[in-house]
């Protein structure tokens, strides 16, 4: 069972089949990491393909709503054209967050995702908390 709600699912899978060569990013928020998690989705003002940029604003403007609603950001989420693993980039920007990230990627109809928690990877935790620390 993934970390994310079948709701999540949903909008991933929507957000993946509508971006083209674009990066879908966003973030997983979830009342704790034992909870199943809902998708946000960001801008991605990223330049290129395989390219992500987030605002700042945005992303304290989520953390301010998910405070209200008495969530919490459990993860970040982006994707991947092809492999489920980090980047170079993406690992130091992996360890600098920390915050579980969770690479996703749609494989024809299949979702495709792979859970980065510090230097481990679990690809199929029930929960976010699952993640090795």
């Amino acid at each position: 069972m993934p970390p994310f709600t079948a709701e999540a699912e949903g909008d991933l899978r929507q957000a993946l089949g509508h971006s083209g060569r674009e990066e879908v990013v966003g973030f997983l928020l979830a009342v704790d990491a034992e909870d199943p998690a809902w998708f946000w989705r960001l801008r991605n003002y990223g330049e290129q393909p395989g390219v992500f940029a987030l605002d700042e604003l945005e992303v304290e403007r989520v953390r301010r709503a998910a405070a209200r609603r008495g969530e919490r950001i459990v993860a970040f989420v982006h994707s991947h054209t092809s492999s489920l693993d980090l980047s170079p980039p993406d690992r130091r920007s992996q360890l600098l967050t920390r915050l579980p990230w969770l690479v996703v990627h749609l494989d024809g109809s299949e979702l495709r995702w792979r859970l980065h928690r510090g230097a481990r990877v679990l690809s199929n935790p029930s929960t976010l908390s699952a993640a090795p620390k």
